[in-house]
């Protein structure tokens, strides 16, 4: 008899900001036109610079908090109530000629099965799931990074008939009183962020934010979030500065300095912004990083990553996703998780079996194996190994190829555009 899972975490929502030497050199790509580009077309609204790069936002959680406190994470929080309120279609329609939100849910229309679980889980009303998380993220990326990702009310009509991300994201300047001022006023009250923009008669560009992961809490934590990340691509490089409550510090990093601090033990980094910073600097440059967000967004490939974590014989903490070889075939696990099926274990495999752990550090241990003698079993690697404070390694043959095959395409798209440049 299956087994119903019991949704016993909190909702969130954060944001993947990068910036950089960057150019938007095409014009918006129509709604219009995507029937025309292809199944699973690439597109490159990024122009080339030369500089590979780029810098990532990340700000550091107060000692106080009660969730991955002193880590260093992505801008973002719990969705609020307000971020769903009718009032936001008020606002967006109030210059908007038709449906402000179409281009947010096309292709997959707001009832296809291809939706995030959490934004189905979002009582059905005016605002739905789709843009409810993405004006979540925008608030929190006003509260805690103080940068306001707003566009003028004007331009709603125009860019919801624009496949979301082809064109430059808005962001709003505030002098420094009023930013303060604002900044106070959405952290105590959600509420706030829908009067700021009403005032300033701007709305949150939800237009820039692609989905890119969605990650759930493991189970063993005693407070857990499904959280959604949204990839935004800024042509400008706007300051950051800290909140001074829940957040202590705002910076830019590069990929590889914000790794290596957390190699040398002088920042942490949670496994999910590891995994995430990982995964976009394996892609290169920001141009090729971002038309493969584009193309995850136009595919509707996003699922929720459900984690767990094995202890090994060595002493190992090893964290695996769903797709991986030894996940687990639980029915709790495959409850939570829309999609992907279960895929079957690796023949290797059969011989190696998990106990579920004593430890609350960890879902499942396994007594009889080595982090490398479980990893030179599988065929499928979907894991990361944290080898001691800082010392993650992450092995991914799935996302790998994806990535190899993605890079492969976006070179040959390049080099026949520069041939055709000479011509």
């Amino acid at each position: 008899m299956a087994v119903r899972a019991m949704k016993n975490w909190r909702d969130a929502s954060g944001i993947i900001v990068l910036s950089g030497a960057l150019k938007y050199a095409r014009a918006p790509t129509l709604l219009s036109k995507l029937g025309d580009l292809g199944e699973n077309p690439l597109i490159v609204p990024l122009e080339e610079t030369g500089k590979t790069e780029w810098e990532v936002a990340l700000v550091k959680r107060s000692s106080k908090t009660g969730f991955f406190a002193n880590s260093y994470v992505f801008p973002g929080g719990r969705l609020d109530a307000a971020d769903s309120s009718p009032e936001w279609q008020k606002l967006f329609s109030r210059s908007s000629s038709g449906d402000p939100f179409r281009s947010i849910l096309a292709p997959s229309g707001s009832h296809s099965n291809q939706r995030l679980p959490l934004y189905r889980e979002v009582p059905r009303g005016p605002i739905l799931g789709e843009v409810a998380f993405r004006i979540c993220a925008a608030r929190e990326l006003f509260e805690e990074a103080g940068v306001l990702l707003a566009r003028d009310e004007s331009e709603v009509s125009a860019v919801s008939e624009w496949v979301p991300g082809t064109f430059p994201p808005a962001v709003k300047t505030l002098e420094r009183d009023q930013l303060d001022h604002w900044r106070d006023r959405v952290h105590n009250d959600a509420t706030e962020f829908l009067n700021l923009c009403s005032e300033l008669r701007c709305v949150p560009d939800i237009w820039s934010l692609l989905e890119w992961s969605d990650w759930l809490t493991p189970r063993n934590f005693h407070i857990r979030y499904d959280s959604v990340f949204y990839l935004c691509v800024l042509d400008t490089l706007p300051p950051i500065t800290a909140d001074g409550s829940e957040i202590v510090d705002a910076k830019w990093y590069t990929p590889s300095e914000a790794l290596q601090l957390h190699a040398d033990s002088k920042i942490v980094i949670t496994p999910p912004q590891f995994v995430d910073i990982h995964v976009l600097k394996s892609l290169g440059s920001v141009p090729c990083l971002h038309s493969y967000a584009l193309r995850k967004n136009l595919s509707r490939s996003l699922y929720r990553h459900n984690k767990i974590r094995i202890l090994t014989k060595d002493k190992v903490t090893v964290s695996m996703i769903d797709l991986d070889d030894l996940y687990p075939a639980l029915p709790e696990e495959l409850a939570l998780t829309s999609p992907p099926p279960h895929l079957p274990r690796s023949p290797t495999l059969s011989h190696v079996h998990l106990h579920p752990s004593q430890s609350p550090a960890h879902e499942y241990e396994c007594p009889t194996h080595t982090a490398d003698e479980l990893r030179n079993s599988s065929t499928r690697l979907c894991r990361m190994e944290s080898h001691g404070k800082g010392n993650f390694q992450l092995y991914d043959t799935i996302m790998a190829e994806q990535i190899t095959s993605h890079v492969n395409e976006y070179n040959r798209f390049k080099e026949a555009n520069q041939l055709t440049s000479r011509l």
